[in-house]
């Protein structure tokens, strides 16, 4: 193993990455979909996560953590690795898409209105361009230097509101049945379930990457969602949460530290916004490497532009946070969801007849 990364590294990029998702952006999604059942939709999702996490640790033991579009290549032949490439780099474009225009989307709605997007998305792209060319060894770093803040600021919000808090509001629960629950299931897991992604960073990672290494992070992304949506609930009541566009962000305007010290919710955008960077900056990472693997720094540099063009014509096409939330709601959970388990799923299968192989030669 040939990495630049150690596989410490690679979990704090992995919470920033995935953290910003399960913190924020599933949120609103999972209380509209489940309203007080949304932390126990939380709850019911780990089981099946745990069991998913296991496929994925035997998906990377199996493939010795090489880069996964060769090994996929060397069992399923070039097309298969071909059609894996392209699905995942069009998944990773929705990716972006999504969390640069929910980004410049609340930032414009919370605190500059005046602002024009274009302005706001040039600025956030540019700087994931620079980190996106240095490769993943400066975002690891990076990502070292901006995490540690990130989750202090979280405990802060999340002690320093302990006064607000009434966790009698999360109960009774399935006050209208099961149904309700199993829907908030679904975004739930469509963002725990992009750890699948690792696979396509394996082999950035010097260490050897074990099951524990895999399950603990789970874990931690469970408690990144559990956390902000019982946290929303018991502050705001079901009906006020499920109400809210950012309950995450609301959440700060609750806090007061002392008679004269409130207002605390511009460290939230440095969460945000640390969280976004990372965000992109890795996906755009992988999206060069399956794009322009073996090629010349050059072209590798156009391809990184031509996305970051593609992203910015994206993010100021015309239509509302109303109708960008509703097809979050009704569309992309639900179709990204069976795309991860169908990746894993298949990934798992690979695995196994691999290990088939090596049985029949050795």
């Amino acid at each position: 193993m040939s990495g630049s990364i150690r596989m410490g590294q690679a979990v704090m990029i992995i919470m920033t990455f995935i953290g910003l998702m399960n913190h924020v952006l599933i949120i609103p999604v999972m209380l509209d979909a489940a309203r007080r059942d949304a932390w126990v939709s939380t709850l019911v999702s780990v089981p099946p996560y745990l069991l998913w996490i296991a496929m994925l640790a035997f998906i990377v033991r199996r493939s010795g953590q090489k880069p996964i579009t060769d090994w996929i290549s060397g069992l399923g032949g070039v097309w298969t690795g071909r059609i894996i490439r392209l699905a995942v780099c069009v998944y990773l474009l929705a990716v972006m898409f999504i969390t640069l225009k929910d980004t410049v989307f609340w930032a414009k709605d919370s605190y500059l209105p005046e602002t024009p997007l274009f302005v706001l998305c040039v600025l956030l792209l540019l700087i994931c361009f620079f980190a996106a060319r240095s490769g993943f060894a400066a975002i690891a770093i990076l990502t070292g230097i901006l995490l540690p803040f990130i989750v202090v600021f979280g405990f802060f919000i999340g002690i320093g509101n302990g006064p607000n808090k009434d966790y009698s509001f999360l109960f009774p629960i399935w006050e209208k049945g099961y149904l309700p629950m199993l829907h908030g299931c679904v975004p739930a897991l469509a963002g725990l379930g992009e750890l699948t992604l690792f696979l396509f960073m394996q082999h950035h990672v010097s260490t050897r990457v074990r099951f524990l290494h895999l399950a603990i992070t789970g874990l931690i992304l469970v408690g990144l969602t559990l956390g902000p949506i019982t946290g929303a609930i018991a502050e705001f009541g079901t009906n006020e949460a499920v109400k809210q566009r950012y309950p995450v962000f609301e959440q700060w305007k609750l806090l007061i530290i002392a008679h004269n010290i409130e207002r605390l919710d511009f460290l939230s955008i440095y969460q945000w916004y640390a969280g976004a960077f990372v965000r992109l900056s890795v996906s755009l990472c992988l999206l060069v490497e399956l794009l322009g693997k073996g090629r010349s720094v050059r072209y590798r540099d156009i391809v990184l532009l031509i996305l970051l063009v593609l992203l910015l014509c994206g993010a100021l096409l015309p239509f509302t946070d109303n109708s960008f939330y509703l097809w979050l709601k009704t569309q992309y959970f639900w179709i990204s969801l069976p795309f991860l388990v169908l990746l894993t799923l298949w990934l798992f299968i690979l695995a196994l007849i691999s290990g088939r192989r090596e049985g029949r030669t050795s």
